[in-house]
């Protein structure tokens, strides 16, 4: 049987996904950025692994965070 969420724990965790996904991507650029084939490819990529346990776990409150998540990589500051 799935636990109901309150109103004010829904936000809380699309919220607590999306800067998990966000953080995780960062992480992931620090770390792995001479191993990358091209800019933007990566051949060791984390936040996929958080997206699928995201998504699958959480269902769309999940899918929604790694939306957030992902836009939030976009429109940041490219480097």
């Amino acid at each position: 049987m799935s636990k109901r969420l309150s109103p004010l724990e829904s936000p809380m965790v699309i919220g607590l996904s999306a800067a998990g996904f966000y953080l995780l991507f960062q992480l992931n650029d620090l770390l792995f950025q001479q191993l990358d084939y091209a800019r933007g490819v990566s051949w060791l990529f984390l936040p996929s692994g958080l997206r699928l346990g995201l998504v699958l776990l959480l269902g769309l409150r999940g899918a929604v965070g790694v939306v957030l998540g992902s836009l939030l990589i976009g429109l940041g500051p490219s480097a």
